[in-house]
């Protein structure tokens, strides 16, 4: 992210990287938004996301000038946090940093307390244990990726998964799924799910190397 002190440091910078997305005020040093907005796409870049922000009272007719001058929304002031997330929403994929939260650490302790008969007899079947919970990881995610996923199939699967973790008394683990489960959003759940699955498969590996290597 930068933040430019005016439009011709903004137009400089899009010349020598990347940038996804640009929102600027209508008045600001060298030039207006929407001016701005017209030699940026003049210069070719057609795929950047512009979003103008004013304070004009006329928002109807500000609106339109700033369309017709090539941004692709507009944004009136006072600004609030939920309509910058939901024009943002327009554009991009936006991932709850609640639904995030926790679902990535990758510190989770094992616990084998549900299998400690067998383990007492075969305390090397804790390397089969875990390859055959990361098998059901597994194929929950290609489900994810290659099917199509509804809520009621999703809550199942998160089900299904929290089993395996309660199996290993993994309690971040299982936080995450209930986290999950309480998740409103259909694209954000299935996308934070997966998240999940590929952290705590990268866990389970760690976790049968160092038994394997014990």
């Amino acid at each position: 992210m930068k933040v430019c002190e005016s439009a011709f440091i903004a137009i400089e910078l899009l010349s020598k990287q990347h940038f996804d997305l640009l929102i600027t005020d209508q008045s600001i040093p060298g030039m207006q938004g929407s001016d701005l907005a017209k030699k940026i796409r003049s210069l070719g870049f057609t795929d950047l996301i512009i979003i103008g922000v004013t304070a004009d009272i006329y928002a109807l007719d500000s609106r339109h000038r700033f369309l017709a001058a090539g941004m692709n929304g507009v944004l009136i002031k006072p600004l609030s946090l939920m309509s910058l997330k939901n024009e943002l929403a327009r554009y991009f994929k936006i991932i709850e940093v609640d639904a995030l939260e926790g679902l990535q650490n990758t510190s989770d302790e094992y616990t084998f307390d549900a299998f400690a008969n067998l383990l007492r007899e075969k305390p090397n079947q804790v390397v089969v244990i875990l390859d055959e919970i990361k098998k059901v990881h597994d194929e929950v995610l290609e489900m994810l990726q290659n099917k199509p996923v509804n809520e009621v199939l999703l809550k199942s699967l998160i089900h299904k998964v929290k089993g395996g973790a309660q199996l290993l008394s993994a309690q971040e683990f299982i936080q995450s799924c209930e986290r999950l489960e309480n998740e409103a959003s259909l694209p954000t759940t299935i996308e934070s799910f997966q998240l999940v699955l590929q952290d705590q498969n990268q866990n389970i590996l760690r976790h049968m190397k160092k038994f394997s290597d014990s």
